[in-house]
């Protein structure tokens, strides 16, 4: 069987000075938007693309998803599988997924 690593990246830099009705629905701001792509071309000058994608479904989130895949291009793997639960993920996670998260990377 072949390794498998682990990457946790969290959203791109934030608008805290939106008219974003609550923290869910905040979006990144300029330098969000341009650092997010850096990343995507960090990971494939470093052979670290991913096979598969889970994140929070929150606006910034997706938001840096979106940026991070379009510079991955055709190394962006099998998709992305939004997931709630990790929106409201404690500091703490460390290593540890929600448990019904863990039952969908299965499927990576």
């Amino acid at each position: 069987m072949a390794s498998r690593r682990l990457l946790l990246l969290r959203h791109a830099k934030s608008d805290w000075h939106s008219n974003a009705r609550d923290d869910f629905e905040r979006p990144l701001n300029a330098r969000g938007r341009r650092d997010a792509p850096k990343v995507g071309r960090y990971l494939v000058e470093n052979d670290c693309s991913p096979d598969c994608i889970v994140a929070s479904p929150s606006a910034r989130t997706t938001e840096t998803v979106e940026l991070v895949c379009a510079a991955l291009g055709d190394r962006a793997g099998d998709g992305v599988i939004y997931d709630r639960q990790l929106t409201t993920a404690p500091p703490s996670i460390s290593g540890r997924l929600p448990p019904d998260t863990l039952g969908t990377l299965s499927g990576c």
